[in-house]
């Protein structure tokens, strides 16, 4: 037997009483009635059931229990603290409420996916002024704009396995296959192509090709050349397939490992490097607009500025976003800065086939729509730029673009 019928009702194994505290039904003791709990069963929401039947919690809010460093069973961005137990304690903001997820600031959902994005791990800067390529320690001054060699949020993390078949990505918790497949633009579909989905038994499943952001994330860019993850196998020109439709002409968009660029095709037989997500889905959403000209991206947790500048020179670009404060930028003082070029990236919808493709809380002029970022170009006395119409590449000049933590 694996239900209970309590009162004309049916319940199956293991449901708890609705009505009351540490009962559950339990065939294999009674099939007419509650029987106490499981030690260590929930009850409360939060609690914990106990030998003689009874919910301990150590905090009970709204008839919500919680154990001390247990989340509010409504909102995991709230937890129960020792010295705080007839309410609950906020979690700071882009502090982790479970795997794969941050607490975002209100109006956006306050805790949601969240897709961090991976750092550069060399520390290369430019001259603003020379193009001049070194280390930050000596390009950039003491207290000077922070460039993309000097931020280390999420410095990368990966990890080989399947006796070096596949590369873990402990960041964006993505698995890849480390070689590539060969793959004609017409044979791949709108859902990951059919070289990734048709992989033999014994590599699991899941696989698909990755988008653009996905791809980025193989690369440092924070360096004079673009290296890729230890392990991983590129060949066929260093050139490999996304899922992501250009909107300029409709072909796929194909990354270059070469030089971080982006270029469409159609017929070419270009490597598919298939990926796999190991954790939730992300759903994130578009940017949530605040008060004070800025919006917050519930999928990375970054805070935009969302008024453009007029077009200057990119060390222009690095003080004016600097040099931002809470007089001109609602209550965010400080810790403004010019985004790296991946950030940038996750900005720019490659699902969206109409320009621009940049998400519509920046309020872009489609026409001057190429935007600065803090990662300095190799051979050029500018940095990488991208262009927020169509998701290309660009070069400069162009005007800059902030955003902060």
């Amino acid at each position: 037997m694996t239900t209970c019928t309590i009162q004309f009702v049916i319940f199956s194994a293991g449901m708890a009483n609705p009505y009351g505290l540490c009962q559950s039904c339990q065939p294999e003791l009674t099939i007419t009635d509650w029987s106490t709990a499981l030690p260590g069963s929930s009850c409360l929401g939060g609690g914990v059931c106990v030998e003689d039947g009874g919910c301990q919690t150590d905090c009970l809010v709204n008839d919500a229990g919680a154990l001390v460093g247990h989340p509010n069973p409504g909102d995991a961005c709230q937890v129960c603290t020792a010295g705080q137990p007839d309410s609950w304690t906020e979690l700071a903001d882009s502090q982790s409420c479970g795997a794969g997820f941050v607490c975002l600031p209100q109006p956006a959902p306050n805790c949601a996916c969240g897709s961090p994005i991976e750092n550069s791990t060399t520390p290369l800067c430019m001259d603003p002024l020379t193009g001049a390529q070194g280390s930050c320690a000596t390009i950039v001054p003491d207290g000077g704009p922070p460039q993309d060699g000097l931020i280390r949020l999420n410095p990368p993390n990966w990890q080989l396995a399947a006796g070096g078949a596949v590369l873990q990505d402990a960041v964006t918790g993505l698995e890849w296959q480390t070689t590539g497949l060969p793959a004609a633009g017409p044979d791949l579909t709108p859902d990951g192509g059919d070289v990734c989905r048709d992989l033999p038994p014994d590599a699991g499943s899941g696989w698909r090709l990755p988008g653009v952001h996905e791809a980025f994330g193989l690369m440092d860019l924070g360096t004079t050349g673009t290296v890729k993850p230890l392990g991983f196998q590129l060949s066929g020109g260093g050139f490999a397939w996304t899922r992501d439709l250009s909107a300029a002409d409709g072909g796929v968009w194909v990354l270059s490992f070469n030089d971080a660029t982006l270029f469409a095709s159609i017929s070419a037989t270009i490597l598919a490097y298939c990926v796999r997500p190991t954790g939730p889905p992300c759903g994130g959403g578009p940017l949530v607009p605040l008060d004070g000209g800025i919006a917050i991206d519930p999928t990375t947790g970054l805070t935009w500025y969302t008024t453009v500048f007029p077009e200057m020179f990119w060390g222009a670009a690095l003080e004016t976003c600097a040099q931002l404060d809470a007089s001109s930028v609602g209550s965010f003082d400080g810790g403004w800065r010019l985004p790296s070029f991946k950030e940038l990236l996750s900005v720019v919808n490659y699902g969206q086939l109409a320009a621009p493709l940049a998400d519509p809380a920046l309020g872009l002029d489609p026409v001057l729509a190429v935007e600065w970022s803090s990662t300095p170009n190799p051979g050029s006395v500018a940095s990488r730029s991208m262009g927020m119409d169509d998701g290309a590449p660009r070069a400069p000049p162009v005007p800059a673009y902030a955003d902060g933590g």
